[in-house]
């Protein structure tokens, strides 16, 4: 989980060399043994400001996250497992 400071936020989202919205954290997203990801990788379930996504699982909230964000991410990060995550068309 990579979850940096409000200057780590800023920094990463506005990188010139490579721009982002990646809202306040985000977690990778890995894909089980034997899955067919049409070879496509490094995934990941990210915050924004931006509707949309290359991929990614955008779940909203902004530069500095907010109240169902933070929720996310505190279910995430307590859970002493690891949590399955279907994704279907």
């Amino acid at each position: 989980m990579s979850n940096p400071s409000l200057l780590g936020d800023v920094l990463r989202n506005f990188r010139p060399d490579s721009p982002g919205d990646w809202g306040d954290w985000r977690i990778k997203i890995y894909a089980k043994l034997g899955t067919n990801t049409w070879g496509r990788d490094n995934f990941f379930i990210h915050g924004g400001s931006i509707k949309g996504s290359a991929g990614c699982i955008d779940v909203g909230g902004g530069l500095t996250g907010d109240q169902g964000t933070d929720k996310l991410l505190n279910i995430i990060s307590s859970s002493l497992i690891n949590i399955d995550l279907e994704v279907v068309e």
